[in-house]
């Protein structure tokens, strides 16, 4: 098993590449990937059972163009499948 410092480290690096994009004026941004669960009580709160589910990247999030005209296409799919 991967120990619990691995997965510090690696959460910190992701955020010191953060702030160096910000620095640069990048759009990368630090992402936190893991497989947990929601505590019951705390909705804030989730548990990681294997460390090794978790990943840390410091990347930019692109995204498909989204135009008007595909925005109400969506909206129909939608309607017609209601």
């Amino acid at each position: 098993m991967i120990p619990k410092q691995n997965v510090s480290r690696e959460v910190e690096t992701a955020r010191v590449e953060d702030m160096a994009a910000k620095k640069r004026g990048d759009k990368e941004k630090g992402w936190l990937f893991f497989i947990g669960r929601q505590d019951e009580s705390d909705p804030a709160l989730f548990h990681v059972d294997d460390h090794r589910l978790v990943c840390c990247v410091a990347a930019e999030m692109i995204y498909p163009p989204w135009t008007v005209k595909s925005q109400q296409e969506q909206q129909a799919s939608v309607r017609s499948s209601t």
